[in-house]
């Protein structure tokens, strides 16, 4: 019974294709033959994609293939995965508006279905309201520049370079924090007042990680809530930060965070009047068959 409940488990992931809903498919996949007791071959390494999937059930490799055995089971969409029983997020602002979605926009930084879009959740409440964390975690890091914490595919350093050329200081950036949330997600947390953890803090979900400000490239007091994989599926930077301020070209497949927070909840935030949630949101669809980009430039 416990090997047909795992059968099951494991088909419901790789059959998923493009939606995004919680940890990597891959993880989900080796936790899953763990359970049923099969030894894992999968890459050590933790890399996305087919290479990372060996072993997974119904993959052959040496067992009874009989007539009316499965065969290969299709390597799972990089893009997906699925949120553990019991694992929840809190809304990192308590009652705030949402003042723009997770969705197309020409300012926007990361490319999906070939247009730019708002890669985060943009939440607003008066200037200082303390930021909580959205799910418990491990501080990676807070200050100004923590672009190198922000998924890219390489070196960051010709973006600041650029800003130097600008004569642009530190305080054109906005104030970060970036904390994992050891469930396969990283969660990003921009333009606050203030930080008040430190890289290394173990903070639990609910606990005050700074205060909302309006630092950085921001028109008033707001929290852009970001979500990504840190070993998902690379996507495209938007030409203009390749372009114009020498970003690297790849980035981590961020998450629209509506697909993580609990919108029955009476912390939920609403929408700014006349501001509406886009009627196709952008999600991932991974090309057929999935070629990564190359995880450093």
């Amino acid at each position: 019974m416990r090997r047909f409940f795992v059968l099951l488990l494991v088909l419901a992931i790789a059959g998923s294709t493009s939606w995004i809903v919680g940890p990597l498919a891959d993880r989900a996949l080796r936790s899953a033959e763990a359970l049923a007791g099969e030894g894992s071959t999968a890459d050590p390494g933790g890399n996305s994609g087919a290479a990372a999937n060996d072993g997974a059930a119904g993959s052959g490799g040496g067992g009874d293939s009989g007539p009316g055995a499965p065969g290969p089971s299709p390597a799972p969409d990089p893009g997906s995965f699925v949120l553990p029983p019991g694992d929840t997020y809190v809304w990192p602002l308590v009652g705030a508006k949402i003042t723009t979605y997770f969705a197309p926009a020409r300012s926007g930084s990361m490319i999906l279905d070939g247009q730019p879009v708002h890669n985060g959740l943009d939440l607003a409440l008066p200037c200082w309201t303390p930021i909580r964390a959205a799910h418990s975690g491990t501080v990676l890091y807070t200050g100004r520049r923590a672009d190198p914490y922000l998924g890219f595919s390489g070196s960051v350093q010709p973006y600041y370079d650029e800003l130097a050329r600008r004569k642009l200081s530190n305080r054109a950036l906005a104030i970060m924090v970036v904390i994992d949330d050891g469930n396969g997600l990283i969660s990003v947390y921009v333009h606050l007042a203030k930080a008040t953890v430190r890289r290394g803090d173990v903070v639990e979900a609910g606990e005050t990680i700074g205060l909302e400000g309006a630092t950085g490239n921001a028109t008033g007091c707001h929290l852009h809530y970001s979500i990504y994989l840190a070993d998902g599926p690379w996507v495209p930077v938007a030409a203009t930060l390749v372009e114009k301020w020498h970003y690297p070209s790849w980035m981590r497949l961020r998450v629209d965070p509506l697909l993580v927070l609990p919108l029955d909840s009476p912390d939920a935030a609403r929408p700014r009047a006349g501001l509406s949630p886009p009627l196709d949101p952008p999600h991932y669809v991974a090309p057929t068959p999935y070629v990564a980009p190359p995880a450093w430039e």
